[in-house]
């Protein structure tokens, strides 16, 4: 893609403003006994443990500002909001430098600073998590942790049936835990103890079970000092799957059962291997039990033909290690060997003279996929029982994809549905979307949703279950009914229009035919909860909620912008979450009366914290470049007139499918960066901008980088930027781009375009800068294999020198990065080299992974950031 200036000037379309400080859903029916954790937090880097509950705020500031919080609701009188920043037809905001005291005197606001926008600020929200409960059809109950340590299960509906599950006093001495579990019986308690990393998901931990009528603690294999990958309750009574060693265990509490022995390094059962937990589950856990505890399914790789990377630790921490350790990582890279999987299913009895009974099957498909071309995507329970089983899956560049319904008695699965996006086919030849959205409907349900409708009622056979599903119809993902679990195509879609429904937000309340989602209908860079009946009448929002719904006064005055929501297992209550731009909060409310409210986080210290800060305004606006309409973020300082010359640094991230342009609630480095004023001659504002390829703007908009990565990106980042050089607040000869990860790929490709015409500076931290050197599965997704599509390796990646000629670069990354390895960067620091490049710099951080936060690594990062900007921009 060599540097090219001709891009069309762009346009503003619209719009608004809000006064925040910058810059983020949840799935199943209603019958599950939900669990949620809703912190707020990006993406990326994702949370540590798989498990939606967890018990610690984590809010990552863009990418890697981390702050800790935890408490529960503020008993302080409620505040007024402050107001929305307006913009004066002069360009200037209307926001005093000062704040008036309710006694008239005036006190100075403060300046958000660099230390709080990477080491903690007060201006970090509390959050409220917590776990949904059943017990004995009442699903109104829910499992919290007091401020004093014990965990309890309250009720929403009366706040006097408060049941002690643990009070720490019944522990060991020294026993500590970072995570709990309660059995659906409610008779146990599994406690994580001693949890240690291992990649971004996985990690080895201690479980201990306490006894909560005995108030009695003890390992739950019986062996103190076992180390497991995860352990998870079935749905119902007491039994635990867990793995160790990469075998896959069942107990019930007596007597651990293994289900399988042959775990090692390469053969893994029950988890998974680097570059599933990375890109294919986001997570550790690859076994799943049916809905009554019966059986229980799961998947089994064998990495042992995929290459291993490795590279060495330094341990300058041990300056006695005088040889380096060696990491080595079952790591498959475009064209190499992937793990080969297979899927497992046992149903195990628990008597002494049932072992035969305990050995798994492994599943076999009609129509398979070749063992070196299948990619194991979705495993779904669709029963209410252990009798059908749904599970999907792509071929190797993940543009096909089968769903097979399986017969757990038999082991064997019927291909029922197919998406063939190949060309050849007539696809768009793009990859198939990954929802994991599929609803279970049983037959009751299902009549509701084909009733009115004499082609679904035509193709449901009486006591019939079907299914919900998101699939693509017109440009979106919508909500489609399938009358049956072999239904091939659906016969009712319950949405439509240019907009798409969240994947992953869908609950099913059987009992009253409700089905509630968030979606993208109201703007695109807003997530809103909706309801529709399962025959697709009655669409009705749920927010932003009526004001005069809300008791609590100062939740009244923050309704605009995005929200999330977790049901308990009957959908009779619901954790509604107002995740911004305004402070966050959460209540507790229900379908059935909206008067109904239990406030569990109000986040009123926050907002009066925020009124003591002079913080910066947000525009949302939508620019236009390359023909195309895209989302665009400004964060703009306190007091900003467009009379002042401001230095613009763009931040993107820009992947594929990914949102950086969103409503939610942040404090971050960016915050500091606008309200800096150690360079008094140097204003900034931030601009982010959602290019082609990323997310909730219609398949077409996303897909259009299929086997092109890099291009279309950087020309819209370029041609956003080339709009902002004419705005009479900019100074057009100070534009900078720094980016993360894909981010970071991104500013390489847009300095290699633009050659220095529109951005000075550009920061890369952990860049992509070769796609045959990323893994298998996300590179081979949207590029296809390097023999399917060698011109577009070869252009994607960071190969002309010229532009860094004509801009100063700031290379930086981890040599410990397991994840986009040092080798990327070491690649583009030779071709910098070699090309006889001057104006760059390099920063690599010894042993530090993708998070770049090992020892004084993350602090240090975002000041070489600072330092870069200032001392160019200011000689400039």
């Amino acid at each position: 893609m060599p540097g090219d200036d001709r891009f069309p000037q762009p346009s503003v379309a619209d719009e608004h403003t809000v006064a925040v400080s910058l810059l983020e859903e949840n799935s199943e029916s209603c019958d599950d006994g939900s669990q949620v954790n809703l912190t707020g937090a990006p993406s990326k880097p994702k949370p540590l443990l798989e498990r939606p509950v967890v018990r610690a705020l984590v809010l990552v500031g863009s990418l890697v500002a981390l702050f800790t919080t935890v408490g529960l609701l503020s008993k302080q009188p409620a505040v007024s909001q402050a107001p929305v920043t307006a913009i004066n037809d002069d360009g200037t905001t209307a926001v005093p430098a000062h704040r008036v005291n309710p006694d008239g005197t005036e006190t100075k606001l403060r300046q958000f600073t660099f230390e709080e926008g990477v080491h903690g600020s007060p201006l970090v929200p509390r959050s409220a998590s917590i776990e949904w409960l059943s017990k004995d059809g009442d699903d109104g109950y829910y499992l919290v942790q007091e401020s004093g340590g014990a965990i309890v299960a309250k009720h929403v509906g009366d706040g006097d049936r408060r049941v002690v599950l643990l009070d720490p006093v019944n522990l060991p001495h020294g026993l500590s835990f970072s995570d709990y579990s309660l059995s659906p019986d409610w008779q146990y308690l599994l406690l994580t103890t001693d949890l240690r990393s291992v990649w971004r998901h996985s990690f080895t931990a201690e479980y201990v079970v306490f006894d909560v009528a005995k108030k009695t603690t003890r390992p739950l294999t019986g062996k103190s000092g076992d180390r497991l990958q995860y352990a998870q309750w079935s749905p119902k009574g007491h039994r635990v799957a867990y793995a160790k060693d990469a075998n896959l265990y069942v107990t019930d509490l007596a007597t651990p059962h293994a289900l399988t022995t042959d775990g090692s390094e390469v053969i893994l059962n029950g988890i998974l291997d680097w570059v599933y937990e990375e890109e294919i589950f986001s997570g550790f856990r690859a076994s799943w039990w049916s809905p009554d505890g019966e059986c229980i399914t799961y998947l089994r790789t064998d990495d042992t033909h995929v290459p291993l990377y490795t590279y060495p630790l330094y341990h300058p921490e041990n300056r006695s290690a005088t040889y380096t350790e060696t990491m080595s990582i079952r790591y498959p890279k475009p064209g190499s060997p992937n793990p080969t999987a297979s899927a497992h299913i046992a149903c195990p009895r628990f008597e002494a003279e049932a072992k035969a009974s305990r050995k798994p099957v492994q599943i076999t498909f009609d129509e398979p996929f070749a063992a070196d071309d299948a990619i194991f995507t979705d495993f779904k329970w669709v029963t209410e029982t252990h009798d059908a089983l749904f599970i999907r899956v792509m071929n190797r560049v993940q543009d096909h994809a089968r769903l097979y319904l399986v017969d757990p008695a038999t082991g064997k699965g019927r291909r029922v549905q197919e998406t063939n996006n190949a060309k050849a086919k007539g696809g768009d030849g793009a990859w198939v979307e990954t929802t994991n959205t599929i609803q279970f409907l049983p037959p009751g349900a299902a009549a509701q949703a084909a009733a009115g409708d004499k082609k679904a009622t035509a193709a449901r056979p009486a006591d019939q279950p079907g299914y919900l599903d998101l699939v693509v119809h017109d440009d979106y993902l919508h909500l489609a009914f399938f009358a049956t679990l072999d239904a091939a195509e659906p016969v009712r879609y319950l949405t439509s229009g240019a907009w798409g429904v969240v994947p992953q937000s869908v609950r099913v309340d059987m009992e009253h035919g409700w089905v509630y989602y968030t979606s993208t209908e109201q703007r695109s860079v807003q997530k809103h909860l909706y309801r529709v009946k399962l025959d697709g009448t009655a669409k009705t929002a749920l927010t932003p909620p009526d004001p005069k719904s809300l008791q609590h006064e100062t939740l009244r005055t923050r309704l605009n912008g995005t929200y999330s929501a977790s049901f308990s297992a009957h959908c009779r209550y619901y954790l509604l979450h107002y995740r911004g731009p305004d402070a966050p909060w959460y209540k507790i409310t229900s379908p059935s009366d909206p008067q109904f409210e239990r406030v569990l986080e109000a986040n009123d210290e926050l907002v009066r914290r925020r009124a003591e800060y002079a913080l910066p305004s947000i525009v949302y606006r939508t620019v236009e470049a390359n023909g195309e309409k895209f989302n665009v973020q400004e964060i703009r300082p306190h007091g900003f007139s467009e009379l002042d010359k401001h230095a613009v640094l763009f931040h993107p991230y820009g992947g594929p499918n990914s949102q950086q342009v969103n409503s939610a609630y942040s404090v971050d480095w960016h915050t500091a960066l606008v309200s800096q004023t150690e360079e008094k001659s140097l204003k900034f504002i931030v601009v982010v901008v959602d290019g082609r390829g990323t997310g909730f703007r219609g398949r077409k908009f996303m897909t259009s980088v299929s086997e092109d990565l890099g291009r279309r990106e950087a020309e819209d980042q370029i041609g956003v930027a080339k709009y902002y050089q004419t705005q009479p607040y900019v100074d057009a000869t100070r534009l900078a781009i720094w980016g993360w990860s894909y981010g970071g790929y991104l500013t390489s490709k847009v300095i290699e375009a633009d050659a220095g015409a529109a951005f000075k500076l550009g920061i890369a931290v952990a860049p992509v800068t070769h796609w045959q050197l990323y893994d298998t599965m996300y590179t081979e997704r949207y590029m296809k294999t390097p023999q399917l599509n060698p011109k577009g390796y070869e252009v994607s990646g960071v190969n002309n020198m010229e532009g860094f000629k004509k801009a100063k670069f700031l290379l930086m990354h981890g040599t410990g990065d397991d994840n986009v390895h040092f080798q990327q960067s070491a690649f583009l620091v030779d071709s910098l080299t070699m090309a006889s490049v001057q104006s760059y710099q390099v920063q690599y951080y010894v042993d530090s992974d993708h998070r770049n936060n090992h020892r004084n690594a993350n602090g240090q990062l975002y000041d070489r950031l600072k330092t870069f900007l200032f001392t160019n921009f200011k000689a400039a």
